[in-house]
């Protein structure tokens, strides 16, 4: 008996032994979602942080939002054709570092003061750093390829316009942030598909997200109308399988609508708020506008101030169609024919010659150009495919059942990823305003993700493709890295060659 008790003691030891093995295994190795998503959010907060401070001068657009983040500290009136959020978002963190709002931000290339005005910077680049894992994770969702997933995080933590973008005081990282966390939300709730592994939270949570998106900038309409396109193509499915008794999923759908209005509203009653005082953007407005700040508060007439600051936004839109050297158009963007300068500073070396430093908003060419070859070739597949699906489903008329299909799935997020690229580039081909290569960013991040899916679907040789990616964009990285960071060629170790020189040379032809 007791030799039976001490087999079965041992027997116990060994299997929690093993347990503890295969946990640690689970936690160390690279593939594993979780560390694999925390290694490339370290790998991108040095990135984004170990540079922050390069260069101590104001880089292009931050002269202008600079000056908005001033307005909000100081309570002066400003105009801009961006909605609020972005810009209070930095103000509160630049409020809470106790920065003084002093410096004018006259024009590009004026020195900082001192150090104090990283805080402004600092928020964009921890959002440019949590996008990487959080593209880690909607690619894991969508390719259902742990390698396929890793090298679409590996495509934006070494893609060198996605870190320009994110190191200065720009919008455009709190919009990717916003609207890629509402895509993800909305896949993992359970009240738009099956397999999510949340509830109704992740549905709310994925309106809010997208009323933080469209708040930020008006290009995050693309995300919005995405999740409403195909949450009503969700709850339509539903009632038309007969699950009348899931109301649950046309409330989320509601709140699709409803949150995002309310959070956009809220933003407007805030930023009024923190602009009691008349400024510079009282001359964008009416009379009628400008007799509300008599009182020293605007929010006197809430409602009227909301619409007419939104109509003088979109009035502006439609008058910028000046010609600017560095404007582009859509069409051009994937293949990232139009880079723009945001920076250039003449140095003296220690020879005596002169020498210039730039910075400039240009790709990784390994990922724009890989995942714009596998975008072209995913839509050209797609397109007879989804004709022929919608043929066959006309003649036979039959329905979809609750329980789908591998092949089925797949289709549903070819189409949403397929129309979420389109809706995020399409929309610049009308209208005659002046548009710029760093408005395609969504666009790209969505192509990214079709790349993460045809990787995946590889049934040889996927592991060995995702390895020679990762290194190619390795090589990419370093090549247009003296641009992203504003170094001087010789400063750059990888420089040393002139065929790393040319490389560059070419890329920048027409900069």
């Amino acid at each position: 008996m007791m030799v039976q008790t001490h087999r079965c003691m041992a027997y116990n030891g060994i299997g929690a032994a093993c347990h503890r093995a295969r946990l640690a295994v689970m936690l160390l190795l690279p593939t594993s979602p979780r560390v694999m998503a925390c290694t490339l959010f370290g790998l991108s907060l040095a990135l984004h942080l170990g540079w922050l401070a390069k260069p101590n001068e104001v880089v292009f657009d931050e002269v202008h939002y600079g000056k908005y983040v001033s307005g909000y500290l100081t309570g002066t009136y400003f105009f801009n054709n961006h909605p609020p959020l972005g810009k209070l978002m930095v103000a509160g963190v630049t409020r809470l570092a106790g920065v003084a709002p002093a410096f004018g931000f006259r024009k590009i290339g004026a020195r900082f003061p001192h150090h104090q005005f990283l805080w402004l910077r600092l928020l964009p680049a921890l959002c440019g750093a949590l996008l990487v894992p959080l593209v880690y994770l909607v690619a894991l969702r969508s390719a259902r390829s742990r390698a396929a997933a890793a090298l679409a995080g590996v495509f934006v933590l070494l893609d060198n316009a996605l870190l320009v973008q994110s190191k200065f005081i720009l919008l455009d990282t709190f919009l990717l942030v916003f609207g890629f966390l509402s895509l993800y939300l909305f896949w993992q709730s359970r009240l738009f598909f099956a397999d999510g592994r949340w509830g109704a939270w992740a549905a709310l949570g994925a309106a809010v997200a997208a009323g933080l998106c469209v708040a930020t900038k008006w290009t995050g309409l693309g995300f919005w109308g995405l999740l409403l396109v195909f949450g009503c193509y969700r709850v339509i499915s539903t009632l038309w399988r007969g699950e009348l008794g899931r109301p649950a999923a046309l409330l989320a759908y509601v709140a699709l609508w409803m949150v995002p209005l309310v959070l956009y509203t809220a933003v407007f009653f805030l930023h009024f708020a923190l602009l009691p005082k008349p400024g510079p953007g009282n001359r964008f407005m009416t009379p009628r506008f400008q007799a509300s700040q008599a009182a020293g508060y605007p929010l006197r007439d809430f409602p009227a101030n909301v619409w007419e600051v939104n109509r003088r936004m979109y009035v502006s839109h439609l008058r910028l169609r000046a010609k600017h050297p560095y404007s582009s158009h859509w069409y051009a963007w994937p293949l990232m024919m139009r880079p723009i300068s945001y920076w250039t500073k003449n140095v003296q070396t220690e020879t005596g010659q002169r020498s210039s430093q730039h910075i400039a908003l240009l790709g990784n060419p390994c990922v724009w150009w890989t995942s714009t070859g596998l975008t072209a070739a995913f839509v050209l597949v797609l397109v007879p495919r989804l004709v022929l699906q919608a043929g066959r489903w006309l003649c036979t008329r039959q329905r979809e059942r609750a329980g789908v299909d591998e092949a089925k799935r797949i289709g549903f997020t070819d189409v949403f990823l397929a129309v979420g690229y389109m809706a995020n580039l399409l929309p610049f081909a009308w209208g005659s305003r002046t548009t710029y290569l760093y408005y395609y960013l969504p666009a790209l991040m969505f192509s990214i993700l079709i790349a993460s899916v045809m990787l995946g679907r590889l049934r040889r040789g996927r592991n060995g493709i995702s390895v020679a990616l990762a290194v190619l964009t390795l090589v990419g990285f370093l090549v247009v890295s003296p641009v992203t960071f504003g170094a001087r060629p010789s400063d750059w170790p990888f420089w040393s060659t002139q065929g790393a020189q040319h490389l560059l040379a070419l890329l920048l032809t027409r900069f």
